[in-house]
């Protein structure tokens, strides 16, 4: 019963959610934000009612829709001083005065219900249901250079080291020669690619109720990582350093400090969980919602970070000493893999015995860089013990996630 209890305990506090910072803008669009990014300001996307800028962080808004109507906006590209807009029923328009005029640029497209654009090598590519075009002169014209078959849609572009991909309702697809030749890749990936992101040296494809999945070998197979925690209709990505932020359109907004190990729901301060649109500026993360509101945190509110070492705000599951630490860290767990040569002493209701732990050390990227197994002594329900030194005289200086079963400790190595 004790150690039933404890085990609960344990499950309910790794499953709490952080205290979160979000604060609502004063944006109130009456539509859904599909899309966002930075330029000298904020610049949304709407479902219904074209564009929107704002200089001061969102405090005001400025309607940017002269010449687009109520064009719906599903995605936002800037090459060079020109501003591309992917539109959903009405084509791609081009802007070369900041937003000032638009001008529509069909030419050879197949469809003018367009999802997302990409920008490689003076080539721009969009997709449109099935379909990738490519336009060789500032989208005057368009040529479909590739095409699914009917009912697999793509969905997002990802640019990365002159490769781009293509994420799809059955995968991955990827061309290395500037878009000329497209073939699937990931193996037996077959997931729905809603977006996908660049980590550190690893890849982060996201699948709309499948999970987030990570790649470290370029796409050539992916592993999922949440441990089906995190797959409620997700739409929207973006990675800081360690940090993932995944936006779901029914749960919410999930967060992950080390890399993909360990996820929490940031909830706090959202009136509503539909979540369509994510954007970074420095450390200041927004959020754009099925209602048209727009929600604004610091990145730091979840991770923690502070731009440097000299102070460290540790994820306090498992105790660790000396942090930051040079040669080794010694840990005390309030946890188990395996209790050997155990005794019980019912006088007092506990359990003494050997507690086995089995350790696992992951960089800021996600990769693991160190396992080991060690043993203390150790009473149920848990009085402290003897702690478990780990030899980590062999890693390069950086910050370190260690994880004992679903526990996990941040420390830094000088």
């Amino acid at each position: 019963m004790k150690k039933t209890l404890l085990l609960s305990l344990l499950i309910f506090c790794f499953l709490l959610p952080l205290k979160s910072q979000w604060v609502k803008t004063n944006a109130n669009f009456n539509s859904m934000v599909n899309c966002m990014v930075y330029d000298g300001g904020i610049i949304a996307g709407t479902e219904d009612y074209g564009l929107f800028y704002s200089t001061d962080e969102g405090v005001q808004w400025n309607d940017v829709n002269k010449s687009l109507g109520g064009t719906s906006i599903r995605n936002i590209l800037f090459v060079g001083n020109d501003m591309f807009l992917a539109s959903w029923g009405s084509g791609i328009f081009i802007s070369s005065d900041k937003g000032q005029t638009f001008k529509n640029i069909d030419s050879g497209l197949t469809t003018y219900r367009i999802e997302c654009l990409a920008a490689l090598n003076n080539r721009i590519f969009a997709t449109g249901n099935g379909s990738i075009f490519m336009s060789t002169d500032k989208g005057h014209y368009w040529a479909e250079i590739y095409q699914e078959y009917s009912g697999n849609y793509i969905y997002s572009f990802l640019v990365d080291n002159g490769v781009i991909y293509a994420g799809s309702n059955n995968g991955l697809i990827v061309s290395y020669d500037n878009g000329s030749t497209w073939g699937f890749k990931g193996g037996d990936f077959k997931k729905k690619v809603k977006a996908m992101a660049k980590h550190g040296n690893n890849f982060v494809a996201l699948t709309d109720t499948n999970g987030v999945f990570i790649s470290k070998d370029g796409g050539t197979t992916f592993s999922e990582v949440t441990g089906g925690k995190v797959k409620y209709d997700l739409g929207s990505i973006v990675t800081v350093r360690s940090n993932i932020f995944v936006a779901s359109k029914q749960r919410g907004m999930y967060f992950s400090p080390d890399s993909g190990v360990t996820w929490k729901a940031i909830n706090d301060g959202l009136e509503n969980r539909s979540i369509y649109s994510i954007m970074v500026n420095g450390n200041d993360i927004y959020i754009g919602t099925f209602f048209g509101t727009i929600y604004k945190a610091k990145v730091s509110d979840f991770s923690g970070e502070n731009g440097g070492y000299d102070e460290i705000s540790e994820i306090q599951d498992i105790s660790i000493s000396p942090n930051p630490a040079t040669d080794y860290i010694e840990i005390s767990y309030p946890g188990f893999d395996r209790m050997v040569n155990h005794t019980v002493d019912e006088a007092n209701f506990t359990l003494k015995g050997i507690v086995q732990l089995h350790v696992e050390i992951f960089n800021v990227y996600g990769e693991k860089v160190l396992t080991t197994r060690g043993y203390y002594s150790a009473t149920l329900p848990y009085q402290g013990g003897d702690k478990m030194r780990i030899d980590v005289s062999g890693l390069s200086p950086s910050i370190y996630f260690i994880k004992v079963g679903e526990k996990v400790g941040k420390f830094v190595k000088y």
